[in-house]
């Protein structure tokens, strides 16, 4: 629940000095835009400030930000912390324990989280966190064109380029906003969307070559194992794409990334992406996790990839075959499925069949990327 305005939020900055400003693990071009906007705000008002993570910034925003304003170290306090575009305490990672999992204001944009600041604001009906930032720094002075090329990356990272459902009017007017103070728009669409890297394609590549179609085409899933990492040279963050690329089968209604960990083997990542009418939050909810109906994650633990996966689609499988099929789609594409469509049936008690899984045409995504607990955003 909110516990201060904007206005307060502007009054905050301006009464106090020697800030903090937090991403998410794992950040994205919203988290880590929005704060490197507001950091060149405070700058300018002469405030001490760093921002920090608990790994490197995205790469695809480099040209839009200096590196060494990012750090993952605390370093000596004492600091008003601010945590930017973080759902819930475990998205801060291994800032999490040396922060006591408790910041000084929490500023974020998921309808699923909680709210572990002495001050919180969260708007839900903003697309990206980038948008609460504008609000916020048109409050502390004109907005230069470095703030405004970090804020439009931020939006239009989240919005998938104003093409997600969480991309409404008001979005496009901030966003002309932006260009009207000389964001690079043109720039950032061709930096986030038509730039990949060889791994990013080779990624790509692994993704097809494990992707696989149940529930008569409704859902679509990918495997990734270490294996399959090592094999291939692939970082976590190379696998970023492929989430969205998941869902891009017509008639396919939850796509699923199932991804073994690095750290920690028996640990599995799940990355959910879906259309109208399922909720991708509600069921990651079921796996420790959260975030935006359309866009969320989650974790479960198996002794092997086969057991994850086996379990994975014990408990989407009810859910997804309880929605009609588009028989066109799924008639057209029967045949790219090589695997086996069985399944073990879910727990009676399985908490899936107890949650709200079907979204409505009037639910708010308020993003793409998932944040909440247990998810991890794709970089």
């Amino acid at each position: 629940m909110n516990n201060i305005t904007l206005e307060k939020m502007a009054s905050f900055f301006r009464k106090r000095d020697g800030f903090l400003l937090i991403c998410h693990t794992n950040p994205d071009e919203d988290t880590a835009g929005s704060a490197y906007a507001l950091y060149l705000a405070l700058k300018r008002m002469g405030k001490k400030v760093r921002i920090v993570c608990d790994m490197g910034p995205p790469r695809r925003g480099s040209a839009y930000w200096e590196a060494d304003a990012f750090s993952n170290e605390l370093g000596e306090g004492p600091y008003v912390t601010v945590s930017v575009d973080v759902a819930a305490r475990n998205m801060l990672g291994a800032l999490e324990a040396p922060l006591g999992g408790r910041v000084t204001l929490k500023i974020d944009h998921h309808a699923l989280g909680e709210d572990f600041g002495d001050y919180n604001y969260t708007d839900p009906a903003a697309g990206a966190c980038g948008m609460i930032v504008y609000r916020l720094l048109l409050l502390l002075g004109p907005l230069d064109r470095e703030m405004a090329s970090s804020l439009y990356l931020a939006i239009a990272s989240d919005t998938g380029g104003f093409r997600y459902s969480n991309t409404n009017a008001e979005t496009h007017r901030v966003a002309a906003a932006l260009l009207d103070c000389g964001a690079e728009g043109a720039a950032i669409s061709e930096t986030l969307f038509e730039t990949k890297s060889e791994k990013e394609f080779r990624a790509l590549r692994l993704g097809l070559s494990r992707l696989r179609y149940y529930c008569e085409g409704r859902l679509a899933l990918m495997s990734i194992t270490n294996a399959d990492k090592e094999a291939e040279d692939l970082s976590d963050r190379d696998l970023g794409e492929l989430a969205s690329l998941s869902r891009q089968t017509a008639g396919v209604l939850l796509g699923v990334v199932l991804r073994q960990s690095d750290a920690d083997p028996k640990k599995f990542k799940i990355s959910m992406r879906s259309r109208e009418g399922v909720d991708a939050a509600a069921l990651c909810a079921s796996f420790g996790g959260g975030g935006h109906v359309r866009a969320a994650g989650g974790a479960l633990t198996a002794d092997s990839p086969e057991e994850a996966e086996q379990r994975l689609l014990a408990f989407l499988m009810p859910v997804l075959e309880a929605l009609p099929a588009d028989d066109s789609a799924s008639s057209s594409r029967s045949v790219l499925s090589t695997e086996k469509t069985e399944r073990t049936e879910a727990p009676s008690e399985s908490p899936l069949r107890k949650a709200p899984f079907f979204g409505t045409a009037a639910s708010s995504d308020g993003g793409e990327k998932e944040r909440a607990a247990g998810g991890e955003a794709d970089g």
